[in-house]
């Protein structure tokens, strides 16, 4: 598959150079930047009838095809760093970035929000941890336009997305045949291509072909290819003959994998983060990814054969395939039918540090002191006798003499193997019908009546396995041996660099039916438009998760001895918990827009909405310990699994008039019973410890264009707001010395959301030149002061990123971009570590935080036609 997508964006960007009708001053003219924030522009996103932007009653934000192609975002992540309200932490890579909506505190990555290709999720549940929705929802050119919704009526047209959603729309067929071809490369060894051609097939048929292909280092490079793959997109529209609706077919077909980054080993402190000294360097360093470091195998384990290899990274081997058809039944009433299966694999392998980098003496030390009756002969006249080996080649590295400047820092870290296998199936289908009234009193009405059902069939593996690796550019993985006086092999600590502490293990197969039927109308009168909306959603699960149990590595492996032999993993123990569940929940809304003047409008909306629980939250029935337990899980009562619930409430203007447009919106926010299973590290193992949080936020956010000379326009995506915990528990961690303790966090600002965030962007268009067209173009994100702990005790400081563009274009469509990301190289740190104290920090003098993504150049070269 990965040699047909890569052949077929190769064969459409070949046919698209062939043949050009003069397209792309058309098209500059037609879609440029807009001053007025696209007011005018039709809406079909989050609404009973589409409508101008200036007429709806939500909060939103839209990005035309220019505008895509000058912030040209690498991942959804970047886009979103231009939509207000919604902070992003775009420094995993590719996929699996972080989205927190209005100062939502997330447990996984997209909790609150979703992602829409064409007006429907991809996969439904789609924020299963590690398995999240810009995994399978990419960017390409392919995508025409996208309509955020930010609160609104979110929770009414998308379940289980009360904080808004974002929809991609495709590109579609026109009469005449257009396209555009474009390859890449840049800095990180990039070597890419994207295409798409549509056109007419006869008078009422249309269609729209696009693909990409790329792979490269990524921006922190591994030390193999760490992105590679591509995807394939087609869609056919066929109109009526009595021109009363049409019916589409679409084909989505992706395989790709994308590495993904995880804090990294750093000293100093949160404030002011340092390399440490022979270490992976903060400015483009990663983490355990050398030829020895990412391979893990074990045979003959009670869950069968592990071969894993971190280069799979963030894979997905997608497909899904849909259909739909609208129809006008009379003058009132139209009816719309959507409907599409998906078939999804998704794998996650990567090395997440479960603990601080400490000193391999140390180290060495307490496995001794855990075992000194198997290893009383490596203490030799008071000397503890060892060497570092590398785990693949048992090759010695060091020894006890001279580990203290091994890779001059002396350290090692224990490294979580962790590998998370999705593989499902979904099929949703939506049927609206839409009535239509022109007189009603004074006004109009538009009645949307609708029914959403998803059924998913669905099974989740996780292995979790700890390992110790070296702090280096590119870390191994090392055994420590511990020797005699005469330097004979007594026992060695670890077993492939596998040590005792956290491991974890997981195995469930489920189904999840959905039904949900909603409405939404809108009275429109003169210039007021009032809207109201519900949903009510059942959710059905059922399944069973496989019960867990301990082994030692000498029960299924030959090659182990007295110590390493007794490493106790967690693998299946045939035996399962059944669980069958239901959820029913009502979201709601009421909204009024009211158009004071041509250039000037205002609205307000109230809406309650939910978050239904997922898979993850199903697993939870293996750690209950009585029947008692099971019965109220098997009825819906058990705290952690119940949907989350939301209120937003808003107020705002659009305002537009000569060279200045502004869309503010002011908001509450507040959500209750999120429920977070913290992990905590003790005595150097990952302990789940549950927690519950409520949170409210005020904020404003604001989006404003000015257009200062007629080539030069600027604007600006900002937000402010007052995220905090109320009415929440004192929290619980693990003191220094090892024992539960509590801290109050009410009041405290929830972990890595900013009181401030935004993008500011400005660009200037050049008077046309004999040969064509010319723009430069830049953009400066940045995000506020946030914590690394529910505590505030490890503060992540302010930091900002500078992006700069150039774009030419000559009369016959071909082009040339080039952009610089990050130019500033900003070495801002986007999270802490989640790993190592989300209640309590604990920093020591060495700690794990994410930092944003390296200075990178990207030089495109297209064609338009």
């Amino acid at each position: 598959m990965k040699l047909l997508t890569k052949y077929t964006a190769i064969a459409a960007a070949v046919t698209a150079t062939v043949s050009h009708y003069g397209w792309a001053q058309e098209q500059v003219e037609q879609n440029g930047p807009s001053k007025n924030l696209d007011f005018e522009q039709i809406i079909v996103t989050g609404t009973s009838r589409p409508k101008e932007k200036i007429e709806s009653t939500n909060a939103m934000t839209t990005f035309g095809e220019q505008k895509l192609e000058r912030l040209a975002p690498h991942s959804v992540g970047e886009l979103v760093r231009s939509i207000p309200g919604f902070h992003a932490e775009d420094t995993g890579g590719e996929t699996g970035n972080n989205v927190a909506p209005r100062g939502f505190p997330l447990s996984t990555q997209t909790e609150f929000t979703a992602l829409l290709r064409d007006g429907m999720t991809v996969f439904y549940n789609q924020d299963i941890l590690f398995t999240q929705n810009d995994r399978f929802t990419r960017l390409s050119n392919f995508v025409s336009n996208v309509e955020a919704i930010r609160g609104g009526a979110s929770s009414i047209f998308v379940g289980s997305a009360p904080a808004g959603f974002i929809n991609f729309l495709s590109r579609e067929g026109e009469e005449d045949t257009k396209g555009d071809v474009f390859f890449e490369t840049n800095s990180n060894n990039r070597l890419g291509a994207q295409a798409w051609v549509s056109g007419s097939i006869d008078e009422q048929t249309v269609y729209a072909l696009g693909g990409w292909y790329r792979e490269g280092d990524s921006a922190r490079d591994p030390g193999y290819t760490a992105n590679q793959g591509g995807e394939i997109n087609a869609n056919i529209k066929h109109f009526f003959k009595a021109g009363d609706g049409f019916t589409r077919f679409e084909f989505n077909k992706q395989d790709d994998k994308s590495f993904f980054f995880i804090p990294q080993p750093l000293t100093g402190t949160t404030t002011n983060a340092q390399t440490i000294p022979g270490g992976m360097d903060i400015r483009d360093g990663t983490t355990g990814n050398s030829a020895g470091a990412r391979l893990l195998s074990l045979s003959n384990t009670p869950s069968g054969d592990i071969n894993l290899d971190v280069a799979d990274g963030n894979y997905a081997d997608v497909t899904y395939i849909g259909n739909t058809t609208e129809l006008e039944l009379n003058d009132n009433w139209l009816f719309r039918n959507q409907i599409r299966y998906t078939d999804m694999l998704t794998t996650f392998t990567g090395i997440i540090n479960v603990g601080n980098a400490e000193s391999l003496a140390d180290k060495a030390r307490a496995i001794y002191d855990a075992n000194s009756t198997a290893l009383e002969g490596a203490m030799v006249d008071g000397n503890l006798k060892y060497q570092i080996r590398d785990a693949g080649t048992n090759f010695e590295l060091a020894n006890s003499e001279n580990v203290g400047s091994f890779n001059t820092n002396g350290y090692g870290i224990n490294a979580g193997f962790w590998h998370r296998r999705f593989e499902g199936d979904n099929i949703q289908n939506e049927s609206k019908l839409t009535y239509t009234l022109e007189e009603v009193g004074e006004g109009s009405l538009y009645s949307t009546f609708g029914l959403f059902v998803s059924n998913i069939n669905g099974q989740v593996t996780d292995y979790r396995i700890n390992t110790l690796q070296s702090v280096e550019p590119l870390p191994q993985r090392l055994d420590i041996a511990f020797l005699d006086q005469d330097g004979n092999d007594i026992a060695s600590g670890t077993y492939k660099g596998i040590q005792a502490g956290s491991h974890g293990f997981a195995n469930i197969v489920y189904n999840e039916k959905t039904f949900a039927p909603y409405a939404d109308f809108e009275y429109e009168i003169n210039d007021l438009t009032l809207n109201v909306g519900a949903r009510y959603e059942t959710l059905k699960a059922n399944g069973e998760a496989e019960n867990g149990a301990a082994y030692q590595i000498s029960s299924f492996s030959s090659d182990t001895d007295a110590v390493n032999g007794n490493i106790i993993l967690p693998f299946g123990s045939g035996t399962y918990r059944n669980f069958d569940i239901e959820y029913n929940e009502l979201a709601w809304t009421v909204a009024a827009n009211y158009i004071v003047n041509k250039d000037f409008a205002v609205f307000t909306r109230y809406a309650d909405g939910f978050r239904m629980p997922d898979v993850d939250k199903y697993m939870a029935i293996t750690n209950l310990t009585t029947q008692e337990e099971i019965d109220q899980f098997n009825r819906s009562e058990r705290r952690e699994t119940k949907p989350a619930s939301t209120v937003m409430a808003e107020v705002g203007f659009k305002y537009n008039s000569g060279d200045v447009a502004a869309f503010v919106t002011g908001y509450f926010a507040a959500a209750d019973d999120l429920f977070f299973n913290v992990p905590t590290v003790e005595n150097g193992q990952v302990v789940q410890r549950q927690a519950f949080r409520n949170t409210e936020t005020l904020g404003l956010e604001a989006e404003f264009n000015l257009q200062l000379t007629e080539g030069w326009r600027a604007g600006l995506s900002a937000t402010y707001q007052s995220p905090e915990f109320v009415n929440t528990p004192a929290a619980e961690f693990i003191n220094t010395s090892g024992v539960v303790d509590s801290v109050e966090i009410n009041g405290n600002m929830p972990v890595r959301v900013p009181k401030h965030f935004g993008q500011l962007t400005t660009s200037y268009d050049f008077e046309d030149f004999s040969w064509g067209m010319a723009s430069v173009h830049a953009s400066y994100s940045w995000s506020g002061k946030r914590y690394a702990d529910d505590a505030n005790t490890a503060e992540l400081p302010m930091y900002g990123m500078l992006n700069v563009g150039l774009s030419l274009e000559n009369e016959d469509g071909y082009y040339l971009r080039a952009d610089v990301k990050n130019l500033n190289n900003s070495e801002g740190l986007s999270e802490g570590d989640p790993r190592a104290g989300e209640t309590v920090a604990g920093q020591s003098n060495t700690f794990n935080a994410r930092v944003v993504l390296p200075r990178t150049f990207t030089l495109t070269v297209g064609k338009r036609f």
